[in-house]
């Protein structure tokens, strides 16, 4: 497998388990996530994106655990991938904040 391959695989990895992490957390919670794509930028860098919004009638806590389920479940998978993965997952978690703007996950923990 070439380097770049490699690295695309990643990417898509963390994306799936981001996503899945949100989705899961939800379920737990007796939810249903739905999700959107949506792409945005950062700089001129496209960036696919799953945005969600979350469901009625849930607690604080439960809103919290939903909104860092998603790197959390991406950070918790770390240990078992190539090392490339965690450099993916640590640019992800410092470049959120720049490219998500007001649809980002953090917005659901107030």
């Amino acid at each position: 497998m070439s380097t770049i391959t490699l690295i695309i695989f990643q990417i898509i990895l963390a994306i799936i388990f981001h996503e899945s992490g949100h989705f899961l957390a939800a379920l737990l919670c007796g939810k249903v996530l739905h999700f959107k794509l949506v792409v945005n930028r950062l700089f001129f860098i496209p960036i696919p994106r799953g945005v969600w919004y979350i469901p009625e009638g849930l607690s604080l806590s439960q809103r919290k655990f939903i909104s860092q389920s998603g790197f959390s479940l991406e950070i918790l998978a770390i240990p078992f991938l190539p090392f490339i993965y965690g450099l993916i997952v640590a640019l992800h978690f410092i470049a959120y904040p720049w490219y998500a703007g007001s649809s980002n996950d953090f917005k659901f923990m107030y």
